[in-house]
């Protein structure tokens, strides 16, 4: 790594993570690492639906959107923290969807599938 005129060694960490951003999705994400992000955590119906009208499964079961930090991405997960429930997630990539969230004038939104709530 450079700083200033001067070579350094990158830690495991860094390294992990240039190579990392050579993947679209963990790229992506990693140009906003130490950013606040909307995530999106959609609910899946529940197995089997039971006794409930569709009124009462769309509101219990309505997608959860909160503020997360992202800590680091890999080509197989991202680390980020819940900000105000102070819990951090690891969620493999093969859950989650990237947009925009055009709510917080544009920022970084990561769609987490329900099956994530599954596992």
């Amino acid at each position: 790594m450079r700083e200033a005129n001067k070579s350094l060694r990158a830690s495991d960490r860094v390294f992990d993570e240039l190579i990392a951003s050579r993947n679209e999705k963990a790229g992506a994400i990693l140009r906003d690492k130490g950013k606040v992000v909307t995530v999106l955590f959609q609910v899946p119906p529940p197995t089997p639906p039971g006794p409930y009208t569709y009124l009462e499964v769309r509101r219990v079961y309505a997608p959860e959107s909160r503020d997360g930090l992202i800590k680091t991405c890999t080509a197989h997960y991202v680390e980020l923290e819940l900000v105000n429930a102070g819990t951090t997630h690891s969620i493999p990539l093969a859950y989650v969807t990237l947009a925009t969230d055009p709510t917080q004038l544009g920022r970084l939104k990561l769609i987490v599938d329900g099956q994530y709530r599954t596992i």
